[in-house]
């Protein structure tokens, strides 16, 4: 005797061993392991560029930089006087040199160190801006004379603190 609270169930009501598809709790734990990993991964490339735009900025102003004192002390080192700044003590935003005969002018124009030779100008750099070119000429008149040369660069490359100067300083004596 079966009593009516006993009755079968209906097959359709009752759960089954045989599963299709994924529960919500599956589905949420897979999307929380996906939201997990895309933000490492996010964090990790944007530190690598911002790694890499801080090297390529310490680059360039390393690179224009020693390449401008180069050239700099290449020229004072065979420059037969130095016509600007003319006066011991006397500091310019322009270095004048007389090389064999010619003259050659260093300056700063808008950003740019320009070397100006027989007429024809060239931009010493490419990657930074100059905020700062200063020449003193040092040592007295019956010396021979020692320059000493200031070069504030800035990079032109974009970081996240703002852009990178570097000051580079050299002082060279005629021949």
């Amino acid at each position: 005797m079966m009593f009516s609270f006993m009755k079968k169930v209906p097959k359709r009501l009752t759960a089954t061993t045989n599963k299709s598809g994924f529960t919500l709790v599956e589905l949420l734990l897979y999307f929380a392991l996906v939201s997990i990993l895309l933000v490492t991964v996010g964090s990790m490339f944007i530190s690598i560029m911002e790694g890499r735009s801080t090297i390529s900025s310490v680059t360039s102003l390393d690179r224009d930089g020693q390449f401008i004192s180069m050239r700099l002390q290449y020229d004072l080192r065979r420059a037969d006087s130095v016509q600007v700044p003319e006066l011991s003590g006397e500091s310019s935003a322009v270095l004048e040199l007389a090389i064999d005969g010619q003259t050659i002018t260093y300056q700063e124009t808008n950003g740019q160190l320009l070397l100006t030779q027989a007429g024809e100008s060239a931009v010493l750099h490419d990657q930074t801006i100059v905020d700062m070119f200063q020449v003193t000429r040092m040592g007295s008149a019956d010396q021979t004379p020692l320059i000493q040369v200031r070069l504030e660069l800035r990079s032109v490359i974009e970081e996240q603190t703002g852009p990178r100067s570097r000051i580079f300083e050299t002082s060279v004596g005629l021949r």
